[in-house]
């Protein structure tokens, strides 16, 4: 009776752990088939062999690529050597990369290492450029003033905060004002390991400013890409495991509320597949009219996009179809 017991107990543990097994994987896409897609028009940017981790673009054409991240579990290109911050002009016929200059002395530069960066423009047209950075497998966010004539970057602050463990990504609202994603709920490699392989969503979102520091939305599968929408009303919240993109809208307080869906109502499969073919016309617009310095014309076409995600995930159910690889990185 008792060997009939310990074998019942070791089936019931090995179908256990092969369910949970399955579903680990499925979560991490392991057995998806990737469909090659060839896009037009497209060439390689010489420079960014190391891996371009986040990119910012600025109103002007100007971009800010982070390279060289080294993070647990990903490969690293260049491991023997710091990250860095590039800069690419949109409006060059053939766009080149420069890696830009970091001055100051308030930064170790021998351990900086990007991560998801955001930009802010002040009133007076000051840009800050904030950076996720991960020195000695920590979590900071510099903050940069980018000064254009220079072609650099001046170091102005390092800001960590014990609700800030594990950043991933950043949208900035302030020259040291944020919303960040926690990817992880633990700091400690080894938790963090059964933290994503029991499929623990405990990953949240925090905004940071230098008054008041608070978790304004959690219950994340990893939480990953953060942005805002252009009229700063809505946050989109990137949960990489669970396949989905959410949509919050942002109150005066700084505070998250989600939209929820409406009850009864089935998501309708073909919303995502519709979502990602406008995005994907609307980003080759994007780069299109940044060739023809066309700012102002392509704005309301973005917004008009906005408008029709907002339309198609209320109508959908948007905490079940979101738009999945939209906002994207690791």
């Amino acid at each position: 009776m008792a060997k009939l017991l310990g074998l019942t107990l070791v089936g019931l543990v090995l179908a256990l752990y092969k369910n949970h097994r399955s579903s680990y994987q499925t979560r991490l896409n392991a057995f998806r088939e990737v469909t090659p897609v060839d896009l037009p028009n497209c060439t390689l940017v010489k420079g960014i062999e190391a891996g371009a981790e986040d990119l910012e673009i600025l109103p002007n054409g100007l971009t800010f690529f982070s390279t060289g991240l080294k993070y647990p579990g990903i490969k690293s290109f260049d491991p023997s050597k710091p990250g860095k911050i590039l800069l690419m002009d949109l409006n060059e016929k053939e766009p080149a990369v420069s890696e830009l200059a970091i001055m100051g002395n308030t930064l170790d530069m021998s351990s900086f290492n990007p991560h998801g960066i955001s930009t802010f423009i002040d009133e007076d047209n000051t840009v800050y450029l904030l950076v996720v950075s991960h020195p000695d497998s920590s979590s900071t966010v510099e903050v940069f003033k980018f000064q254009e004539e220079e072609r650099s970057l001046l170091h102005l602050k390092t800001i960590t905060h014990e609700l800030l463990p594990s950043i991933n990504d950043i949208a900035a609202v302030g020259p040291e004002s944020f919303y960040a994603t926690n990817d992880h709920y633990f700091a400690d490699p080894y938790l963090r390991s059964w933290e994503m392989y029991l499929g623990l969503s405990w990953s949240n979102v925090v905004y940071y400013s230098p008054d008041k520091v608070r978790v304004v939305a959690d219950g994340f599968d990893f939480a990953n890409g953060i942005g805002i929408s252009l009229d700063g009303k809505y946050v989109y919240i990137a949960e990489l495991l669970a396949h989905k993109i959410h949509v919050y809208e942002k109150h005066a307080n700084w505070t998250l509320t989600p939209l929820k869906p409406e009850a009864g109502k089935n998501p309708d499969p073909s919303t995502e597949e519709r979502i990602q073919k406008m995005w994907y016309i609307y980003t080759m617009e994007y780069y299109s009219a940044i060739k023809n310095n066309d700012f102002m014309k392509f704005t309301g076409k973005w917004s008009e996009l906005e408008n029709i995600i907002l339309s198609e995930v209320t109508q959908s159910q948007k905490n079940t179809h979101g738009m999945h690889s939209l906002i994207s990185g690791y």
